[in-house]
């Protein structure tokens, strides 16, 4: 039986003792359902393992070996109406495959297995209430309620220059940042995957450079993240200037999934429309750009509805 630690630090233990990087799955007649054989396969159950330990830390589960069914299915019914039913489908798999890893790396039988809810919010229904693209005026707006000095209005304004998601804005590094190039590096963000921004505005190059000064007078180390608030707490923080905006009850904002991916629409409409009239690009060379940069691959042309708004 391996030796303690927390409920993560175990689960990240199964996973690296599963992670057999160089193998590859499709050349192996048999599949081995314990080992992890990409980077991107290791850092999504870790991502996936993270959240479960933050759910089993509140029921008091403190080993592997006590993880039971029930827990694996309360974990999902908690994110019911909060994430796709799709999502919910890869955290069950994910879960299942923790379970195995688990019970090689505790030689002892783990069942993670786990029942979908029943009534999870539909994946059509929730993206009906993310079509919303930020106005440049409210976010002004908002921004003036929220100290400029601060980390929240930092992330915010990375967010509306570069359409980056708010997790991606947290955990930018100062080796990611290169001024002399204008270049930023996305450490692997969702679903592993990493990616390299360029700056082709002033506006760009200006909050990059802020960002930059902003950790060298921290004395942030060239591998740690600059800030170090927590994404709850940036959107939070933008929801509250919103409402001050509006007021509580007429901010149309708050119907929508987070604030933040209203600006990410709101970069990517304007980026889109831009590319189109001054390079003369065509709607799909336009958009395979703008995927990109948002972090999806080129050919998602099914998410063109989705972040474009056509004004």
């Amino acid at each position: 039986m391996p030796k303690g630690g927390n409920i993560k630090y175990q689960l990240f233990q199964a996973i690296d003792r599963g992670f057999k990087p160089g193998r590859s799955k499709h050349s192996e007649i048999d599949k081995h359902h314990d080992i992890v054989y990409s980077y991107s396969d290791r850092n999504a159950l870790k991502d996936t393992a993270s959240d479960f330990a933050k759910y089993l830390k509140t029921q008091h589960v403190r080993k592997l070996i006590d993880i039971t069914p029930e827990n694996c299915s309360d974990f999902l019914k908690s994110k019911e109406g909060k994430i796709s039913n799709h999502t919910m489908k890869v955290y069950k798999s994910r879960l299942i495959k923790l379970g195995k890893l688990s019970s090689n790396y505790t030689n002892h039988r783990c069942d993670f297995r786990a029942e979908l809810p029943k009534n999870n919010i539909k994946r059509s229904d929730k993206e009906k209430i993310r079509t919303l693209a930020m106005k440049d005026t409210d976010l002004k707006k908002s921004l003036s309620y929220i100290n400029p000095k601060s980390e929240a209005h930092i992330a915010l304004r990375l967010s509306r220059s570069f359409g980056l998601r708010v997790s991606e804005t947290t955990h930018i590094r100062p080796c990611d940042i290169r001024l002399k190039d204008g270049r930023l590096f996305i450490h692997r963000s969702k679903g592993g995957r990493s990616r390299v921004l360029f700056c082709h505005t002033t506006d760009q190059f200006q909050v990059l450079s802020e960002l930059k000064a902003y950790g060298e007078n921290k004395g942030t180390k060239a591998q740690k993240p600059i800030l170090t608030i927590k994404n709850d707490s940036v959107n939070r923080a933008l929801q509250r200037a919103l409402d001050k905006v509006y007021g509580k009850d007429k901010n149309p904002y708050r119907a929508h999934a987070t604030g933040v991916h209203s600006i990410r629409k709101r970069y990517a409409t304007e980026r889109y429309h831009d590319l189109r009239l001054h390079m003369r690009l065509s709607q799909k060379q336009a958009f395979g750009i703008v995927s990109k940069e948002l972090g999806h691959s080129a050919n998602r042309t099914d998410l063109f509805k989705v972040y474009i708004v056509e004004e």
